[in-house]
């Protein structure tokens, strides 16, 4: 899914799952965002979170207890929710918390807002 921000000068494109900036155009419809492309990069504007880099083994130890967590962290792949959408130009809020699934990786409480806004 994905959430679209305008002004009078640009439009973007967030898709929900890692709350990731996929398009930010001009209104004469020329692209500023690399489009991914599988064979080089696929991704486009990734947030890295709890980490950035790479743990060794991708794994790391917390009070006796090991943990699995890949490069960059996990919520690049996971799907945020829009918490709020202003009027046109006035921004996009989304939110992630953490879930069973992400104590798995990384054993504590968090919200993760990410907010975009043109000006």
């Amino acid at each position: 899914m994905k959430s679209f921000l305008s002004n009078s000068v640009f439009k973007l494109s967030v898709n929900h799952r890692g709350a990731e900036l996929s398009s930010l155009k001009d209104l004469g419809g020329i692209e500023y965002m690399w489009q991914g492309d599988a064979a080089i990069w696929p991704r486009q504007s990734p947030h890295l979170f709890p980490i950035v880099g790479r743990l060794r083994d991708d794994r790391y130890t917390l009070n006796g207890q090991s943990y699995q967590l890949s490069h960059h962290g996990f919520v690049r792949d996971m799907e945020f929710e829009l918490i709020s959408e202003g009027e046109t130009g006035r921004g996009l809020r989304f939110q992630l918390v953490a879930t069973a699934e992400s104590r798995l990786k990384y054993p504590f409480d968090f919200a993760l807002v990410v907010s975009y806004r043109l000006q």
